[in-house]
């Protein structure tokens, strides 16, 4: 395939990186399935992945699972410098931090304006399928946490759908799993066994931070279409109109959990109407995540043990399929009941910020390019003016040095439509391509 020839192409950089690459990227390959009768689907250097510029690895020094994403650094994106931040001494080791952990920054050889991510390689958070109503409250506390943790720094994600967050699930399966075939072994030829998320929690993860901003003072901006088109604000003429991003994001996971949960499972009534609440129309009527987080805390409270053991039944299932399924999950949490296997792991305590967290955070804030600018009345983003009354009077700061600004001409006050941040193929970029993958048939 064409899309794979640059990694292909940077094998032996890689690999002097310490990073290499599966045997189909290797510079001497030849198609395992060659001058025999396999069927290359049959054959692990058959598959390729979905997106070129996400990319599996092994890293030599311990044999660790990792995953390479391309970065062009000439396109307007935070990713990297977002990325790092969450990845930085003191932030990386805090509890409340789930955004994924940027391990290596790599500057491609050869090519202009290009970079390397080294991160964890995750999988999807929807694989294996949720089993009680423990292990999707853990998933809720989780999300609500890491969006909370970056609403803390100021930073929105302004991207958050179901394939922007993934999961680490290296206890689940010891053994470890092919990386764009999850189900199974790593040469393919058995499928893997893993314990459930009860027996060993993963930690879920925030990824992509692509349209990701951060905003020291003013939170507004123009609108962007991310994987999650259904943004209220965003519809009509809204996609034309400033907006505050923060509670977009709270909109996402609202929606995410609607759509992935409470639209699934029938026994979650529990926290509809705190989503009710996340994905009603008005912005202003929304919940701030740190509001979300208090409330998830305080649902969780008036759990028993019992409740949260509980099997998720879904809507579509009919009484027979019930009854065995009910009596093959008691049997099972009987033994974790045994082996006091508790139905959720425990909330760690929030800690204050160490001193090499506040120092990473200032040098971080000491970096952050303005997103707009005001002149002669009117706030500019980018290239584009805006009057101010799009802009609540509480958020607008004007300085002198700011009011005594160049002249905007009158005819490029807002109305023209704001363009996507990202092009039409980077609007759902997963961080690891999971059941999606391609075969080739052919050399």
């Amino acid at each position: 395939m064409p899309a794979e020839r640059l990694w292909a192409k940077h094998q032996i950089w890689l690999e002097s990186c310490g990073y290499k690459l599966r045997s189909r990227y290797q510079h001497d390959w030849v198609a395992s399935w060659k001058g025999t009768k396999k069927d290359p689907v049959d054959c692990e250097d058959s598959v390729i992945p979905a997106y070129f510029r996400i990319m599996d690895a092994t890293r030599i020094s311990d044999g660790a699972p990792v995953a390479l994403k391309v970065i062009w650094t000439d396109r307007r994106s935070d990713e990297t410098r977002i990325g790092q931040l969450f990845s930085s001494p003191g932030l990386a080791t805090d509890p409340r931090n789930h955004c994924v952990p940027i391990y290596e920054v790599m500057e491609g050889p050869n090519i202009e304006d290009m970079r390397l991510l080294v991160m964890p390689l995750l999988r999807s958070w929807l694989n294996p399928p949720f089993v009680t109503v423990g292990e999707a409250v853990e998933f809720f506390r989780q999300i609500f946490e890491g969006l909370s943790y970056m609403h803390e720094l100021n930073i929105a994600h302004r991207d958050l759908h179901r394939g922007n967050i993934m999961m680490d699930a290296r206890e689940m399966y010891p053994k470890g799993y092919h990386p764009l075939r999850p189900p199974k072994s790593k040469d393919l030829r058995r499928y893997v066994t893993h314990y459930t998320r009860t027996e060993r929690s993963p930690k879920y993860y925030l990824l992509d931070f692509g349209l990701s901003r951060h905003y020291p003072e003013i939170r507004l901006d123009i609108p962007v279409r991310g994987g999650d088109k259904s943004v209220p604000e965003f519809q009509g003429e809204g996609h034309k109109t400033p907006y505050d991003p923060f509670p977009v994001d709270v909109y996402y996971l609202g929606n995410i959990i609607f759509e992935k949960f409470l639209s699934v499972y029938s026994n979650l009534e529990f926290v509809r109407p705190l989503v009710s609440e996340m994905i009603q129309n008005d912005p202003k009527k929304r919940p701030t995540i740190f509001q979300v987080v208090s409330r998830m805390d305080e649902i969780i409270s008036t759990f028993n043990e019992f409740q949260l053991r509980c099997r998720l039944i879904r809507r579509t299932e009919h009484m027979p399929f019930r009854l065995i399924r009910d009596v093959i999950h008691f049997m099972r949490q009987a033994r974790f009941v045994v082996g006091r296997v508790p139905p959720m792991p425990p909330k760690r305590v929030p800690v204050p910020h160490s001193e090499d967290a506040q120092a990473s955070i200032r040098a971080f804030n000491a970096t952050t390019r303005p997103h707009m600018r005001v002149a002669n009345g009117l706030v500019i983003f980018g290239e584009r003016p805006y009057r101010h009354p799009y802009i609540p009077d509480d958020q607008i700061h004007i300085s002198d040095e700011e009011s005594a600004g160049e002249e905007v001409p009158e005819e490029e006050v807002a109305g023209k439509e704001a363009p996507d941040e990202k092009t039409p193929d980077e609007h759902h970029p997963p961080h690891m391509p999971t059941d999606n993958a391609t075969d080739l048939s052919s050399a």
